[in-house]
């Protein structure tokens, strides 16, 4: 849904996302689009299958291994997944 609402302003505005805003920042998934939109200024064609494919790898976990993470550190998802995705 995010992705389509970026496409929408980049039909609307005639010029890309990472051009109509001073900041783009977001958490969980945002963040991630926030990296690939923002800071790496990929198109956003290429950002949907970027996203599809990390956030699958990333958010793919077994519930009691997640709880435990989101006891001990804090975050649900796999740390080290998102970590070796952004380097």
């Amino acid at each position: 849904m995010a992705i389509e609402t970026l496409k929408q302003l980049e039909i609307i505005c005639g010029a890309p996302i990472h051009e109509l805003f001073d900041y783009i920042c977001g958490v969980s998934t945002g963040g991630l689009l926030a990296v690939l939109v923002g800071s790496m200024r990929m198109p956003l064609d290429q950002c949907e299958a970027v996203y599809r494919d990390c956030s699958q790898r990333v958010f793919s976990r077994r519930t009691l291994a997640g709880m435990a993470d989101l006891i001990t550190r804090h975050s649900y998802y796999d740390m080290s997944v998102w970590e070796s995705i952004l380097k």
